[in-house]
């Protein structure tokens, strides 16, 4: 397998981590507790749509597009246990410990990552469909009905959604197609040509009928959806992917943003503290009072907490620190 690292996907992980960001920011202010009317962000929530329906699946395509699933058991578990469970771990308690000081209330309790439980299970689930050898048309087939029994477990509430695995079904879909695109380059090559003219046609026609915030998205809330839109979030989830990594490839290199992309796990699982903070702290000296001021203390908000990460991350390059995300 080929292991020279693609610039533009460290790029697109960059710029899909710091959406994250943008797109958690009402969280942390509905946690934060301020009072602020939720309407003065209504000029940045109005673009949520265009990232927040495909960003997380991205993640998994990504992920399903670099990974080596011929290793054997020992080597690929052993990668997982390094890089996804040890990780799962340390800021589970690191969030919890924040969350129980935050608010002494609530009894401690380890914090749940779905992105990552949803990450471990389906590359799993690819790594064992790459080692019995089945054939691209079975494991398609498979991971849909895997889809498919996501939504329906979600939409009827069938069973506790235990480490997640509502969402880990779904999820295995989108890690079978980054590994099977790696073997069609002639299929990948094509989609990063073109996937950005339907994105923009599926936007443009759902802007213009205001059903912007109808379309159906896959993260840690995991709102139901009827079965009928599942081609929706599918192709939205391929084609928003695919019109992303165009663009990184058009940027070039880009430091600072791959900097972010390659220590992506670093701010997925700490950027709520210090946001949380950044956002208390900044509504001490400004307060929004219309849409204008609400834009520019979300932008002003997120450029902090973004240099924050940055200085946290490098912490993460010194010992004992990058032991916990399975570097030595």
């Amino acid at each position: 397998m080929n292991k020279t690292r693609l610039y533009y996907l460290d790029i697109a992980k960059g710029i899909l981590i710091l959406l994250l960001l943008v797109s958690h920011f009402g969280i942390v202010v509905r946690e934060s507790g301020i009072d602020v009317q939720e309407s003065y962000f209504a000029g940045i929530y109005f673009f949520h749509p265009l990232f927040t329906t495909f960003f997380m699946q991205s993640f998994f395509l990504i992920s399903g597009y670099c990974s080596n699933f011929s290793q054997d058991a020992k080597i690929f578990f052993h990668k997982q246990l390094k890089e996804i469970v040890i990780p799962y771990i340390f800021f589970s308690i690191i969030n919890g410990l924040f969350q129980y000081i935050h608010n002494p209330e609530h009894q401690f309790h380890i914090v749940d990552f779905w992105f990552l439980n949803a990450l471990f299970f389906s590359k799993a689930f690819c790594w064992m469909m790459y080692r019995l050898n089945v054939r691209a048309k079975w494991y398609y087939f498979i991971s849909i009905s895997l889809f498919l029994l996501g939504i329906v477990l979600n939409n009827y509430d069938i069973g506790e959604n235990l480490l997640s695995i509502r969402q880990s079904l779904t999820s295995c879909l989108f890690v079978v197609t980054g590994m099977s695109l790696r073997k069609n380059s002639n299929i990948y090559n094509y989609l990063i040509k073109y996937s950005w003219c339907l994105y923009i046609i599926i936007f443009a026609a759902i802007y213009a009928l205001h059903q912007e915030f109808g379309i159906p998205i896959i993260d840690g809330a995991f709102h139901k959806f009827p079965l009928y839109k599942t081609p929706l979030v599918i192709i939205i989830s391929i084609t928003g992917s695919f019109t992303i990594f165009q663009i990184c490839r058009l940027m070039g290199r880009f430091p600072i943003i791959e900097y972010f992309g390659r220590n992506s796990l670093i701010i997925y699982c700490l950027h709520l503290i210090p946001f949380l903070s950044v956002v208390l702290l900044l509504s001490q000296f400004f307060k929004p009072y219309n849409i204008i001021t609400g834009t520019i203390f979300y932008l002003v908000a997120f450029v902090i907490e973004a240099g924050i990460m940055a200085i946290i991350i490098r912490l993460f390059y010194y010992p004992p620190l990058k032991y916990c995300i399975g570097r030595r």
